[in-house]
């Protein structure tokens, strides 16, 4: 009976990823704009990702890694409610040698900060 169950979820697994992945795409991929503001979220692995983010001509994403060059994505996490994220707390675990800021090394992930879509 296990070796079938096994079997029927190794089938079927890749499918719900995939059902999933495309339903993330569709609610929360693309560009979010508002006056001088813009988030650019795409869907990779199964993971949201917010590739640009600039709030009030502001480049978010540059400064959360503490550079002037193009910045590197950020991971969303759902918070379990509705339409709101948390951005990928270990992000932050990279020493802020390496990331050429003064930002702690490690915050408490209460404080991260929430995305609303």
């Amino acid at each position: 009976m296990q070796y079938f169950v096994k079997k029927a979820i190794d089938a079927f697994w890749p499918v719900f990823e995939k059902i999933l992945e495309d339903r993330t795409r569709r609610l929360y991929g693309g560009t979010w704009v508002a006056k001088d503001s813009e988030v650019v979220l795409s869907v990779s692995d199964g993971s949201l990702w917010v590739t640009k983010m600039i709030v009030k001509g502001k480049n978010v994403l540059s400064a959360f890694w503490g550079t002037d060059k193009i910045s590197e994505p950020l991971t969303l996490w759902s918070t379990e409610r509705e339409d709101e994220f948390r951005y990928n707390p270990l992000a932050l675990f990279i020493s802020s040698a390496q990331r050429g800021s003064d930002v702690p090394e490690l915050p408490l992930v209460d404080q991260a900060p929430i995305l609303y879509l």
